[in-house]
């Protein structure tokens, strides 16, 4: 990568225009007279109103088209921020890498073997000066923005004309550093770096979220075809503490521990260290999870990583292992450009019936509930989103763990996915078409209404939206109540007894807050009743059916609400006569 530091007072404009000459374009559309062309003309200054009046004079003498700022060039890659101007090949890497069958080749630290000593007469067969050629022209095209193999490049173009295997052997050396998608032992990554993932899915690097601060860079990983300042960052090694990117770094150490320094200072680590490492490698893979392994063992992996991230992607654990006494939770950002971690936590309760949780603080906020077999029963839209036929949806709950899991149905994926919790309390699931536009598509966003607000009718009250109005109606058997001059719900309008024999069915709901509910197993809606008529202090049951089958409720309950459709049938015991 090249970089080009810019002038104090120069702006970030470098503009592309294409320009075609008005007296040498035909009235014809499609065809050209006396030889007039098209033109691209790159400019760059200090004043915009400067670059705007040389546009508006071009104009009147040209047909121009604006491209604006300059993203691409003559297979340049360039990228522009306050820190300068970075130009790339990273496209290009990868297209030689390709063809010369390297795509999937093991990563090395230098470009030149430190032991090598190359000769023109070196013993051993010589290979076909045509490809040799072409690899050593392609490496030569590349050192315009990859000045750290001009040595090696320089060195292998000696033997041009009748190439033998050891200079072939250099020659594909520089190939294996060139591979970009992997860190060794040794290596590291500064500001201006980036690894790549294979199929130009993710990238990790350094970056900055205030355009205005030098102070806060942030190492992490972000979609390729977004920046991150577009909020489609999905993991952030050091969120908890910034560092001035031009005093970064992030390093791969012999002992195999991935450390972000700021200076000599250590900002975040893995703490990985091992004294008996083989071929200890960091791979940044196409799901967006850098991987760091050993033998094909992984030492650690940023999807189990304990920062909490506030993007969920497909692959990613959300809940809990109680035998490493680990979780996994999505956590908020602070604020949009601060990716320290918020007030709004999504997560799976440990309980007997383990359900998911949003909290504000260690307030609920949002319950998505208990797992149905297929979608949480506060989740309807997970069966119907239009991600149904992409994404796998596992569930796993035991004595020792609970978690659920996406995972893409094909492999490569035709749509990308992610969750996000943002700072401001909204959970949205969003979509990347792998084709047309790259637009993000948003599939379902929570809080959808009142009702999605935890507990937002109050106790044995159960929320309903009709017509985008929200009712609040007591349970059969029950009378509104007040408390400091406030609506808190309903309660019995005579005491529960034994005798109570009836209930009262409510159909398509979100079953109460499981917190007071114990899981009876497997068993017939006749079966779960007569358990709850034998039980003085049950007072409502359910039946989730590829779930924990018959569920029985104690005491109040609460954040109660129906949907169209999609909900479970709850029966509520009613008073004795």
């Amino acid at each position: 990568m090249q970089r080009r530091r810019r002038e104090p007072m120069e702006q970030a404009l470098q503009t592309k225009l294409t320009i075609i000459d008005h007296k040498e374009e035909s009235k014809t559309e499609g065809s050209q007279e006396n030889g007039g062309g098209h033109d691209d003309l790159i400019m760059t200054g200090s004043s915009p109103q400067m670059i705007k009046s040389f546009k508006e004079a071009m104009t009147k003498a040209f047909y121009m088209t604006d491209m604006g700022l300059m993203s691409y060039f003559l297979g340049f890659e360039v990228k522009q921020g306050v820190d300068g101007i970075f130009m790339t090949k990273e496209q290009y890497a990868k297209e030689v890498l390709k063809r010369f069958r390297m795509d999937d080749c093991n990563p090395v630290n230098t470009p030149v073997d430190c032991g090598t000593k190359l000769s023109k007469s070196d013993e051993g067969k010589t290979v076909d000066p045509t490809c040799f050629k072409s690899l050593v022209g392609s490496l030569r095209y590349l050192t315009c923005t990859r000045p750290n193999i001009l040595y090696g490049v320089g060195l292998v173009s000696r033997f041009m004309e009748e190439p033998k295997e050891t200079h072939w052997k250099a020659a594909k050396r520089i190939l294996h550093y060139v591979r970009g998608d992997t860190m060794i032992e040794n290596s590291s990554l500064i500001n201006g770096q980036t690894l790549t993932s294979t199929g130009d899915i993710f990238q990790l690097g350094f970056f900055r979220l205030d355009g205005n601060s030098s102070a806060k860079g942030y190492l992490g990983i972000w979609y390729c075809n977004f920046t991150p300042q577009e909020g489609i960052v999905v993991w952030i090694a050091n969120r908890n503490m910034s560092v001035s990117t031009s005093m970064a770094s992030f390093n791969f150490t012999s002992d195999g521990n991935l450390i972000l320094f700021e200076e000599d200072k250590i900002v975040w680590s893995t703490g990985t260290r091992s004294t008996e490492l083989n071929s200890a490698r960091l791979q940044l893979l196409d799901s967006g999870n850098l991987v760091l392994n050993d033998n094909n063992s992984i030492l650690w992996q940023s999807f189990e990583d304990s920062n909490d991230s506030a993007t969920y992607l497909p692959g990613m654990k959300l809940g809990f292992d109680n035998r490493t006494n680990t979780s996994w939770r999505e956590v908020s950002w602070k604020t949009p450009t601060d990716p320290s971690p918020g007030d709004y936590i999504q997560m799976i309760r440990d309980l007997p019936i383990p359900d998911l949780v949003f909290f504000n603080g260690s307030a609920k906020y949002h319950r998505g509930g208990l797992w149905n077999g297929n979608w949480f029963v506060g989740h309807p839209l997970m069966a119907s989103s239009q991600l149904a036929n992409s994404i796998n949806v596992t569930f796993v709950s035991n004595e020792n763990e609970s978690y659920i899991m996406n995972n893409y149905t094909a492999s490569p994926t035709p749509v990308l996915t992610r969750s996000v919790m943002w700072a401001n309390g909204t959970f949205q699931r969003w979509s990347l078409d792998s084709g047309g536009k790259r637009e993000w598509q948003l599939l379902w966003s929570i809080p959808a209404d009142e009702c999605d607000t935890y507990n937002h009718c109050g106790r044995n009250r159960v929320c309903t939206n009709k017509y985008f109005a929200v009712e609040c109606q007591c349970l059969d058997g029950f009378v509104n109540i007040t408390e400091n001059g406030r609506e808190a719900g309903c309660e019995r309008k005579k005491p529960l007894n034994c005798s109570s024999n009836q209930f009262s069915k409510v159909q398509n709901v979100k079953v109460p807050d499981t917190e007071n509910a114990t899981p009876r197993g497997n068993m017939s809606l006749d079966d779960c009743k007569n358990l709850c008529l034998n039980d003085c202090s049950c007072v409502a049951y359910a039946v989730i059916s590829g779930s924990y089958g018959c569920i029985t409720w104690l005491g109040d309950l609460l954040d109660l609400r129906t949907f169209v459709d999609e909900g479970d049938d709850l029966y509520v015991r009613l008073t004795g006569r």
